[in-house]
């Protein structure tokens, strides 16, 4: 999202020291790669909001927490479709389809795995859950027959044929599920995604959970699967969405500058 002062993201950060203490480890860590390259530019300065002729911006004006604020020097030209290489291959299920992944960096999490399968254990739910490199399924104990898990699964294929998603509200799956329509179940991992979260609950394309039960989850996701004005919405906000532009929007707007 763009920097304002409007961005509540500082609301959602519950520790600032331990936050001050990551950010200068992360600091000195940029430096250290950066100074062979001749780049003398602090991560502080690097994230620093700098005034310039043109702010493109990669989500919809639309999901901008107070969008209409902007002025036209920023263009909010959203995500873009494309197809990418994905490892593996997956052919659809049979049935109702959830998806469960909590991204590619925050994933080390065995007990909401676990959580999951509990959730979802022999009901009418096929799940396809990605659980990344750093869990190992023995961790989880006995998968049913309706959890396929895997550490990675193609993600743009397994949302087209998905009911929900069970997401940490990272932005990149925040955007591809609205895009492909998919109402979200939100359990997010750090304030980002937290802000995500609230945003897509605002614009009522899903819910929020904090810690919940196996059975807080399985109502949640039912629920949000028989919910029709969260898919409507869905519809609408899928297509304000790829309205913006995407990458031709952002590459138009760089070239007008010259």
């Amino acid at each position: 999202m763009a920097a304002a002062q409007y961005t509540p993201l500082q609301e959602f950060v519950p520790d600032r020291e331990r936050l001050a203490v990551s950010l200068a480890t992360a600091d000195a860590r940029v430096r250290e790669y950066t100074s062979s390259f001749g780049v003398t530019r602090s991560l502080g300065t690097i994230l620093t909001r700098i005034p310039g002729d043109l702010d493109v911006v990669f989500v919809p004006r639309q999901f901008q927490y107070h969008g209409d604020t902007f002025g036209d020097r920023y263009v909010f030209v959203g995500p873009s479709e494309h197809d990418r290489v994905e490892a593996g291959t997956w052919q659809p299920p049979g049935g109702r389809l959830l998806f469960v992944s909590l991204g590619t960096l925050m994933n080390q999490n065995p007990e909401f795995f676990r959580l999951c399968v509990e959730a979802f254990a022999d009901t009418d739910w096929q799940v396809a859950m990605a659980v990344g490199g750093r869990v190992e399924v023995a961790e989880l104990g006995t998968i049913p027959g309706n959890v396929e898990v895997r550490p990675y699964f193609p993600q743009l294929d397994v949302l087209k044929h998905s009911r929900v998603l069970v997401t940490h509200a990272g932005m990149n799956s925040t955007m591809e599920a609205v895009f492909n329509e998919v109402p979200t179940v939100a359990v997010p991992q750090m304030p980002e995604q937290r802000a995500n979260a609230r945003r897509l609950h605002e614009l009522g394309l899903g819910v929020t959970l904090a810690g919940p039960t196996a059975a807080e989850l399985r109502r949640a996701v039912t629920e949000l699967d028989r919910d029709e004005t969260v898919r409507k919405d869905l519809a609408v906000t899928a297509e304000l969405f790829r309205a913006a532009g995407g990458a031709s929007a952002a590459a138009d707007a760089v070239e007008g500058l010259f």
